[in-house]
């Protein structure tokens, strides 16, 4: 069974190339949208497994699309795209229900692993993963009044002493 994919970015040149992509490693892209408001419709008419969107469109932006498509069709996951490294941004997706975080300068062997991620449940998230992460983390912490050097990780990896974290992080095993 093939994943289903809908296609959500104001630029049709890069749809239809991330269409030929997705298509040749056996991803089957069920529908296209130029902007926030037709991906909704779209993805509400088609049904897809994953909703690969752009940030920045005109007339519904990525992040207030992804907030109603996830309320409308929680099984769809929505992987976000996007051009700028920002972290408000990245955090706005996440609250959005967003299952990932992609930029648009990623392999194109990354986003296919992307969407196969997202279709199985996964989260997703791009060469800045770590970046995007570190700041969500810290910033919490300052909100919290505790000192962010020591913030916990927002990361799902396992903790404990069989798994103490990343190499050289605050946890790591000496």
């Amino acid at each position: 069974m093939s994943i289903r994919v809908v296609l959500v970015d104001d630029h049709r040149l890069f749809r239809q190339s991330l269409t030929l992509a997705l298509q040749a490693a056996g991803i089957e892209v069920v529908g296209e949208a130029g902007d926030g408001r037709e991906g909704i419709d779209v993805t509400l008419t088609t049904t897809p497994d994953v909703v690969l969107m752009d940030v920045s469109m005109p007339k519904l932006d990525g992040i207030a699309a992804t907030h109603e498509l996830t309320a409308a069709a929680p099984a769809t996951r929505v992987v976000l795209l996007t051009m700028h490294d920002d972290h408000e941004v990245a955090e706005a997706a996440r609250e959005a229900g967003a299952a990932g975080y992609l930029f648009k300068d990623t392999a194109i062997d990354e986003v296919v692993e992307a969407v196969e991620q997202a279709a199985s449940g996964g989260t997703v998230l791009g060469r800045a993963a770590f970046d995007v992460t570190t700041w969500i983390d810290h910033r919490r912490a300052e909100l919290r009044g505790a000192d962010p050097r020591r913030a916990e990780p927002a990361t799902a990896e396992p903790r404990g002493p069989e798994h103490p974290g990343p190499a050289g992080g605050p946890d790591a095993s000496t």
